[in-house]
């Protein structure tokens, strides 16, 4: 519910950046330049434009929190692999040099 919120925020942000070119220091030098095109933006243009865009930013935030977690459940090792993972490390080390070796 706060990623929805947050990003119909964010959506809202992005238009009013955008399209009605306000910036933050207008609120503090000329706050009636900064609250009236805030007042005056709810058209149906700028509620499907900030509709199109909260649901664009959704699923790219579901598709890469799926692709997140399907690469953390693939690095998960079994404890077979895992014990052949150690084999494996072990015999690796057998016959690696240290850094050290270089020097004698």
């Amino acid at each position: 519910m706060v990623i929805i919120f947050l990003t119909i925020l964010t959506s809202i942000g992005i238009f009013i950046g955008r399209f009605l070119r306000i910036h933050t220091i207008y609120l503090f030098l000329t706050p009636e330049m900064f609250i009236r095109p805030l007042i005056n933006m709810w058209s149906h243009p700028a509620i499907i434009f900030i509709g199109l865009l909260t649901v664009v930013q959704l699923v790219f935030f579901y598709t890469l929190k799926l692709i997140g977690s399907s690469q953390f459940m693939n690095e998960m090792p079994s404890k077979k692999n895992n014990e052949f993972e150690n084999d494996a490390t072990k015999e690796q080390e057998k016959y690696s040099l240290s850094p050290l070796a270089f020097y004698f």
